[in-house]
């Protein structure tokens, strides 16, 4: 009993101090909650100024957006009526060209036609114009066999007497010509004998003779042909054989060299591009020496055809070669 006695004591007075602690605290606590829902109803009007801020910078977005879109779109539609209006504007100019085109294709098919036509016409035309000719010619062919009988006719009468006269004319003219070749054969060779005797004194033999009959040459003397003081100078050498390599003429006889001597001495040229040029040796038959010791001189054969075979060979020396038949042999001279 003393306990349970205790123990509501204790809770009274605990009751006691818990009310003379806790009246003051809630009278405060009272001002406080006032305060904490000012603080609170603030609160709630800045959150729902803000929601409204929050709100309205949406709505402005949206508007934006919205607008954006619609000039997006406005932009869009504008940029698809230009393509439209430009592949109408290039669908126009196809068009336009495409008829150009065919009009250009109508137009020269009208020419071509237009040209066939006249072609055609041109053809008939020249198809009568050939007609008309031929009926011409065939009228002309028949007037002239007409003539042609008529002159058959005429000409069976004297025909004896025509033949007659033709053979006599015929030979007549047989013998005019043939008088006439022998005279020119015979002028020919009076003029060809005239122009050997008269430059090289040589004289014409038949082309193909043995050339058994040719004469041997001289041989070099080993001292260079220099000149001899008790020798006369050469003027002719006799036994010639010349021969033109590129026609097959043969000459045979005494060669005068005494003007291409006297040409040599004078410092004259024959016009040739041998003459008076570097004569090199390459056969070797003359007297070995430096390059340029000798030179070649062209001794002309009337009746050949070029400068012909005949040269001179000079050397430094003094010494003097005459060769025939184009450096083949030599023979020395005494100048």
């Amino acid at each position: 009993m003393q306990n349970r006695f205790r123990q509501r004591l204790t809770c009274l007075i605990f009751t006691l101090l818990l009310s003379s602690v806790l009246i003051p605290a809630a009278q405060s606590n009272n001002s406080y909650l006032l305060q904490q829902q000012q603080m609170m109803q603030q609160q709630r009007q800045l959150e729902m100024q803000r929601q409204q801020q929050e709100q309205m910078r949406r709505q402005q977005q949206e508007m934006q957006r919205r607008q954006q879109q619609e000039q997006m779109r406005r932009q869009q539609q504008e940029m698809q009526r230009r393509q439209q209006e430009q592949m109408r504007r290039q669908q126009q100019e196809q068009q336009r060209r495409q008829q150009q085109q065919i009009q250009r294709q109508q137009t020269q098919q009208r020419q071509l036609t237009e040209q066939q036509r006249r072609a055609a016409r041109e053809q008939s035309q020249a198809q009568e114009r050939q007609r008309q000719l031929d009926r011409q010619k065939q009228k002309a062919m028949q007037d002239a066999l007409q003539r042609t009988r008529q002159a058959q006719q005429q000409q069976r009468l004297s025909e004896q007497q025509q033949r007659a006269v033709s053979d006599k004319l015929k030979r007549l003219q047989q013998l005019k010509q043939k008088q006439a070749l022998q005279k020119k054969q015979k002028e020919q060779a009076k003029k060809k004998e005239q122009n050997f005797k008269n430059r090289m004194l040589i004289q014409q033999t038949a082309a193909g003779k043995n050339t058994s009959n040719r004469a041997p040459p001289k041989k070099i003397p080993k001292t260079g042909g220099l000149k001899d003081p008790e020798k006369k100078p050469t003027r002719f050498i006799d036994g010639v054989r010349v021969v033109d390599i590129r026609t097959g003429n043969v000459l045979k006889g005494t060669v005068d060299l005494k003007p291409t001597l006297d040409r040599i001495k004078a410092g004259q040229s024959y016009p040739h591009r041998n003459d008076g040029s570097e004569f090199q040796n390459r056969e070797q038959r003359l007297p070995q020496k430096p390059s340029g010791y000798y030179k070649e001189y062209v001794h002309p054969t009337p009746g050949f055809s070029g400068p012909g075979p005949q040269r001179i060979v000079v050397g430094k020396g003094g010494e003097m070669y005459y060769t025939p038949d184009h450096y083949r042999t030599f023979i020395p001279v005494n100048p």
